[in-house]
């Protein structure tokens, strides 16, 4: 039971690094589009689809393969976070660049 729990954690934590890009990606366009860099991000269709995806997905595998869904969420969990996690550090820079340029 406790390794539901941290499927739960883990994709709230996706749901998190998800939240940083989109806010990233946003700030992007308001500063090419000459606007102050205040972007959002909604959390309601995330926070409870991302948890109900992870813990279905690792409840139908362990059923059909066994005890391997755990191993694969969490597999998933960290690919898609590393990728999230390289794809917001590239951002991160543009959007400071962007942030100099409008400064300066």
């Amino acid at each position: 039971m406790e390794i539901y729990l941290l499927i739960v954690v883990l994709s709230v934590v996706s749901c998190f690094i998800g939240f940083a890009l989109q806010c990233a990606r946003g700030n992007i366009i308001h500063l090419e589009n000459g606007r102050e860099p205040n972007a959002g991000a909604a959390l309601f269709p995330d926070i409870p689809m991302v948890p109900c995806s992870y813990l279905l997905a690792a409840w139908l595998m362990n059923k059909v393969f066994q005890n391997s869904g755990f191993v694969v969420v969490i597999a998933y969990f960290c690919i898609a976070s590393g990728i999230k996690a390289f794809q917001y550090k590239k951002l991160k820079h543009e959007l400071l660049l962007l942030n100099k340029q409008r400064s300066g």
